[in-house]
């Protein structure tokens, strides 16, 4: 096998089993932030995108001593299996 069907084995099987990055929360305004899920191809569902992405937020909450509150999540596409959830949440006393 060559070195470039290789390359090409390897990328197609990237492609298949998919791959999911969580961001770092980021501040909106004073007390709402926002953390997003994004996932490339299709082995990732849309249920996973949004507990990762509230997973993150509850961690960064539990990190001030309060509570997590979704405010909003929002799913888009950006090609063929390419999805983010923007996950709108705040901080709130327990």
């Amino acid at each position: 096998m060559t070195i470039a069907s290789r390359s090409v084995l390897f990328i197609s099987a990237l492609t298949i089993a998919g791959c999911m990055s969580v961001s770092e929360v980021q501040q909106v305004d004073r007390d709402t932030y926002i953390v997003s899920a994004s996932a490339k191809g299709n082995t990732i569902n849309n249920q996973e995108l949004m507990i990762a992405s509230a997973k993150k937020a509850r961690e960064f909450c539990a990190q001030k001593g309060l509570d997590m509150l979704q405010v909003e999540g929002l799913l888009s596409h950006r090609g063929i299996g390419d999805r983010e959830m923007m996950f709108n949440f705040r901080c709130v006393p327990k």
